[in-house]
Order: structure tokens, then sequence, then C-alpha cells
């Protein structure tokens, strides 16, 4: 069988977590993407863009969105970001990557 895929310097395999994993609120985790820098004017990055973030759970994720209507956080959905805002993944990467380099648990 073939690689599909042939791994460099820039290119990496990542590991994932079993599905019954469970994240700790407030871990760091990582956000790439390519989305639009900026919100009004269609301007995107030459290169690949990362922030560190703390995730939080979705109780509170849920309570920050209830009067945002475009916002429906389901059970199988985590938040991340800082209180007071700041720092954030560009517009177009909601959905994107997010790492966390941690040691998973097995969850119930």
């Amino acid at each position: 069988m073939r690689d599909l895929v042939s791994f460099s310097d820039y290119i990496r395999p990542i590991c994932l977590p079993p599905p019954t994993a469970i994240l700790k609120d407030g871990t760091m985790c990582t956000v790439v993407g390519w989305g639009q820098l900026f919100e009004v004017g269609r301007v995107f990055p030459d290169t690949l863009q990362e922030v560190q973030l703390p995730t939080i759970s979705t109780a509170e994720c849920r309570r920050r969105t209830l009067f945002l209507p475009l916002y429906r956080v389901t059970d199988n959905m985590f938040c991340a970001g800082f209180d007071r805002g700041g720092r954030d993944a560009c517009l177009g990467d909601s959905g994107g990557p997010l790492m966390c380099q941690v040691g998973w648990r097995a969850g119930g």
C-alpha cells in the first residue's frame, strides 16, 4: 500500500484522541487557518495563521452565546477563546483544525 501523503519538514502527522476522550476546560490549544484577516475587505494571509486559545465548557459556551441567534452549541461541540477576547480564529476558520498537546484520558 502507498502512502497518500508524503511527509516532510512542513507536512507532519497529528495524533487523534480516542472518541471517548475528555478535554479539560481551560486547556490551551492551537487554532490554525487561512481565513480572512479583517471583517471588512477580503484580505487573506500569505502564511498559515495560528493562535493559542483556552477551551471553554459547552455549558459556558451556551451561556455566552444565548442571545446570538446564529449560534447553536450542541453536546458534540466545545468552544475556545479568552473571556475578554483579543485573540481569535480568523473569519472563515470556524470548524478548522484545533490541536491540543495534552495527555488524554478515557471518558464515559
